[in-house]
C-alpha cells in the first residue's frame, strides 16, 4: 500500500481509503450498517456503541475523520448495561441488538439508541448474533445457540451439538449455520 500526497491510500489492486471513523477506545470488534447510519462496537470498558450517518451529505460535511453523531450504551444515571465488551451486532428493521462478553443480548432503538430489553440465557460471551422472523438467535462461548422469542425475551430452543464454543452462525435460505472452536460447522 502506498500513500500519496492527499493521504489518500490506495492498496496494490486499487482500492482507496476515503474515511475514518473515529470515536473507538479499544479493538472495533463489528459492526453493521443500513443505508443510512453505520453502528460500530468495540471492546472498551464502556461498552458503547457508535453510530455514524453514511449520507453523502454528512460523509463530506466531516471529511476524512468522520466523528459519530451518535452513542448509546449508557443509561440515564450513566451505568452502562453491558458489563463487558460488545462482540456482535445485528440490524432488524428500526432495532439494533448487541451481543456481549457479559452473556447478554440488548435490545436498541436504532434510530435513539434507547435500550428496550435484555435477552438472558448464556452462560458465557455471546459471539454472534441473527434475526429471523419473529426470531432471535444468539451464539455464545457456551457452545449453544440459543432460539428466542424477539416479542416475549423468553428462550423458546435451545440448539446443542458444537463440544467448542461457537464463534460464527449465518442464516441461508431459512437454514442455519453454525462454526465452532471444535473445528466443525453445522447445519
Amino acid at each position: 500500500m502506498k500513500e500519496k500526497k492527499d493521504k489518500t491510500m490506495v492498496t496494490k489492486s486499487g482500492y482507496k481509503h476515503i474515511h475514518s471513523f473515529k470515536g473507538h477506545k479499544d479493538v472495533v470488534n463489528c459492526f453493521v450498517y443500513n443505508d443510512e447510519n453505520l453502528y460500530t462496537a468495540s471492546n472498551d470498558q464502556e461498552s458503547l456503541i457508535n453510530c455514524w450517518s453514511l449520507t453523502p451529505e454528512d460523509l463530506q460535511k466531516e471529511g476524512s475523520n468522520h466523528k459519530p453523531i451518535r452513542t448509546f450504551g449508557a443509561n440515564k444515571s450513566g451505568k452502562y448495561w453491558h458489563e463487558q465488551g460488545v462482540c456482535c451486532l445485528a440490524l432488524s428493521g428500526q432495532y439494533l441488538y448487541s451481543g456481549s462478553f457479559d452473556s447478554q443480548v440488548i435490545k436498541w432503538n436504532a434510530d435513539t439508541g434507547e435500550a428496550l430489553g435484555m435477552y438472558s440465557g448464556h452462560g458465557e460471551a455471546v459471539y454472534s448474533v441473527a434475526c429471523l422472523d419473529v426470531w432471535l438467535l444468539t451464539a455464545s462461548r457456551d457452545k449453544t445457540v440459543r432460539v428466542w422469542n424477539e416479542s416475549s425475551q423468553k428462550t423458546s430452543a435451545i440448539l446443542r451439538g458444537h463440544e467448542a464454543p461457537i464463534r460464527a452462525m449465518v442464516l441461508a435460505d431459512r437454514l442455519l449455520y453454525t462454526g465452532s472452536d471444535d473445528y466443525t460447522i453445522h447445519q
